[in-house]
């Protein structure tokens, strides 16, 4: 009477309704059938199977199969299959309990090597004691290749700054500028090469995901390219004012064999997220904004962003994709806008320079002032210079005309040490003020003279010359204590910074002992006042930017 009663309530259920053809990823639906010892196991496709998956993304440990079982007892045998166009790809030993089948496949064929993009079905099988089937159930899935080729970092006008090259191809003058439009990342096939797509080579194996590109001098290269920089393999820095909160761009690719009945939408990492659309297309555009600054302070940030997505059947469900595509860029964080007096190359900020300034700062400034008193300090400290005690000549700076104006820094030459470690005034002025102003700060070379001319000078008190040992209030080897004249910088604000030499900083400067006192934001007469004992008698001009060359 039982069986009678169970068999009515499932012909009701036959003769009911209707259904219309499954979405990909769907199987029919199940019915139980009723047998003389019972009911016959059900079994269909999880919804929280991954409707397609990409086993190049990173992280990417298997696919999980999963079917939802009804009336099956614990350790039913059940095997998955999956085949393509009738052909069998891989068969697996499915793991069931009272509720489901369940088996993981690497997605690639038996020899570990990729399958081709496109559509896969995926069958289970319950099978009785006999090796009977008991029951069976379908779903179309997909394989597909799927990720970020292009990266762009916009924002707020002027947060963005121009990164330069300086020797692009080991050239001397080889100035290649990263200009504020250029993409941070790209990837995609060379110019020399035939057949490959956005994300594999001709041959159909994954193209690798570029990584933050190292060389601090050249940019990666592409010899068939108009100016023999790459222009789809890369990725490069940016330079970004402290605290900007950078938009992003991204364009996506997919591969050919996309199926149609899937969908794609992209998922952004924790500190990101989408605005508008965030559809997967292959050449489609999303757009995000950042959730917080990557960039605090004066830093040098390696960021890397964890793109992930996530796939379903037309109408269905979203369910994730396994794995991620992470994309890691190169960001410096700067004090302020970078402030040069010349617009023409190479007034950029240089990568090199940046990434030994940023290197220094290690994140412990975010303004102007405090940049440049790190500035001054690691000049003086950690560069390995030398104060010229012979005569007090510039090795780097030249000024062309019959006085100090318009003065030129050679800061290739320095850069490489052409001329040797030794340096005077000059050369650290214009160190000081062109890292300061790749750094975004506005730091003007000075000249003080004595007011009654230069072949008077002026007197020296103690001072500890860079890179000596000792303080000396006659620091050059013929015993002269006076300097004829001597280049400072200067801010906006009138504070005094000099990287040259360390003052005597107590309340007697003229005599032992010693309290050391680097120009870091002094007031000019404090300044001055500890420079010389002829602080009256010297006189400041020149307010300018050093040409660099």
């Amino acid at each position: 009477m039982r069986d009678r009663i169970v068999l009515s309530s499932v012909l009701l259920l036959l003769a009911s309704g209707c259904s219309a053809t499954p979405a990909a990823g769907v199987a029919s639906v199940w019915i139980p059938v009723p047998t003389a010892t019972g009911i016959r196991p059900g079994m269909h496709l999880s919804p929280s199977t991954p409707v397609a998956v990409d086993p190049e993304l990173s992280g990417f440990d298997g696919w999980p199969l999963v079917f939802d079982v009804v009336a099956a007892p614990p350790g039913t045998p059940c095997t998955i299959e999956l085949t393509r166009d009738g052909v069998s790809l891989a068969t697996l030993r499915g793991t069931t309990s009272a509720s489901s089948c369940e088996a993981t496949w690497s997605a690639r064929a038996a020899d570990g090597s990729r399958l081709p993009s496109g559509p896969v079905t995926v069958t289970a099988t319950l099978s009785g004691a006999s090796n009977e089937t008991l029951t069976s159930a379908s779903g179309e899935l997909a394989l597909v290749r799927v990720g970020v080729t292009t990266l762009e970092l916009g924002g707020d006008a002027g947060a963005r700054q121009p990164l330069l090259y300086r020797a692009t191809a080991g050239q001397r003058d080889g100035f290649f500028e990263v200009g504020v439009a250029h993409p941070v990342f790209s990837m995609g096939p060379s110019s020399t090469e035939s057949g490959g797509t956005a994300l594999a080579l001709a041959d159909g194996s994954p193209r690798a995901v570029p990584a933050i590109w190292e060389d601090l001098l050249s940019p990666p290269l592409d010899p068939g390219t108009r100016d023999g920089v790459s222009a789809s393999q890369y990725s490069l820095p940016a330079a970004y004012v402290a605290g900007s909160e950078p938009s992003l761009t991204t364009r996506t690719s997919t591969s050919d064999a996309m199926p149609a009945a899937i969908e794609l939408r992209l998922v952004p990492p924790p500190d990101l997220a989408i605005e508008g659309d965030d559809a997967v297309r292959d050449g489609g555009m999303i757009t995000l904004a950042t959730l917080g600054s990557p960039v605090p302070a004066v830093d040098r940030y390696d960021v890397t962003w964890a793109f992930s997505f996530e796939a379903r059947p037309v109408g269905g469900e979203w369910q994730p994709m396994p794995g991620t595509f992470p994309i890691g860029v190169r960001i410096y964080g700067l004090a302020g806008v970078p402030v040069f007096g010349y617009a023409t190359l190479p007034h950029r900020t240089w990568v090199d320079v940046i990434d030994r300034i940023t290197g220094w700062i290690d994140g412990t400034a975010t303004t102007p002032s405090e940049t440049a008193a790190l500035l001054v300090q690691h000049i003086y400290e950690d560069t390995n210079l030398r104060y010229d005690t012979a005569s007090g000549a510039s090795f780097y700076t030249d000024y062309p005309g019959r006085g100090f104006e318009s003065a030129v820094f050679s800061m290739q030459d320095y850069e490489e040490r052409a001329n040797g470690r030794i340096v005077n005034c000059s050369d650290a002025a214009s160190i000081l003020s062109s890292y300061g102003s790749m750094a975004g700060v506005d730091l003007r070379y000075h000249i003080l003279t004595s007011r009654f001319g230069l072949s008077v000078g002026f007197d020296l008190n103690f001072i500890r010359a860079i890179g000596m040992p000792a303080f000396d209030d006659t620091p050059f080897d013929s015993g002269r204590g006076g300097f004829r004249y001597h280049a400072i910088v200067g801010t906006p604000d009138n504070r005094t910074w000099d990287a040259t030499l360390a003052l005597d900083g107590d309340a007697n400067p003229a005599a032992s002992p010693f309290e050391m006192l680097l120009a870091q934001s002094l007031a000019p007469d404090r300044y001055l006042g500890a420079l010389s004992s002829e602080a009256a008698n010297i006189r400041t001009d020149l307010d300018e930017k050093v040409r660099i060359q």
